[in-house]
């Protein structure tokens, strides 16, 4: 007998009925008699729907409709990320993005499982609950890989951001050293002109300098 018990499952559904299906709680398992048992699963929108498993496989298809909702999310993000789709994707914001929208797909799946495995011990015999659960397993292990696969992106682009500071300061640090160490108060001439166009030119030079490390900065 599954822990709790048996259920009466038309007071189960009759109680149900008056609720959103936002308010139906979490993901769950309940068993009926003969073999009978409800599901309630949660779909791509984070709506939540009653699945009635009367013994004669009738509502099987509303499983595999959830799951399929699943399934072509998980695909595009293969592609984005296994099929050099997402090379292009320079910014480091979009991986976070992609990994916050990962986080609940995720929870949502295991759940998922752990609702269909419970179902699986419990009709035994049922093939169409097996296969279920095996393919919502498969999900769940490749948002493991996707998430793994984009937090190592991301400490990638971090090491390449790393690594650019460090040539700047290898680049501006030897400066700073000499500045500092004889000032810059050297007698030159060019202390003695007093025409705006030097420093004007000296205005716009710092500008293009400035303008080409920033360049050399967003570069991959």
């Amino acid at each position: 007998m599954p822990k709790g018990g048996i259920y009466n499952l038309n007071e189960v559904k009759e109680r149900l009925s008056g609720r959103k299906t936002s308010d139906y709680g979490a993901q769950r398992f309940i068993p009926g008699t003969d073999k009978t048992f409800l599901l309630i699963l949660r779909d791509i929108e984070e709506n939540e729907c009653i699945v009635d498993w009367n013994g004669d496989n009738a509502n099987n298809s509303e499983i595999s409709d959830l799951i399929q909702g699943y399934l072509n999310i998980v695909e595009d993000y293969k592609k984005k990320y296994f099929n050099k789709e997402g090379d292009n994707q320079s910014k480091i914001e979009h991986y976070y993005d992609d990994l916050n929208k990962l986080y609940p797909l995720k929870r949502s799946i295991s759940n998922m499982y752990e609702v269909l495995n419970n179902a699986r011990h419990y009709v035994k015999d049922d093939q169409d609950i097996a296969n279920h659960r095996d393919t919502v397993a498969d999900l769940d292990r490749s948002i493991d890989l996707l998430s793994n696969k984009i937090k190592n992106e991301i400490d990638y682009k971090s090491l390449l951001a790393q690594h650019k500071l460090n040539r700047l300061s290898g680049f501006a640090f030897p400066l700073i050293v000499v500045t500092t160490t004889f000032g810059m108060n050297l007698e030159t001439g060019l202390n003695q002109l007093f025409s705006p166009y030097l420093a004007i030119v000296a205005v716009i030079t710092g500008l293009l300098f400035g303008y080409f490390v920033y360049i050399w900065m967003k570069r991959k």
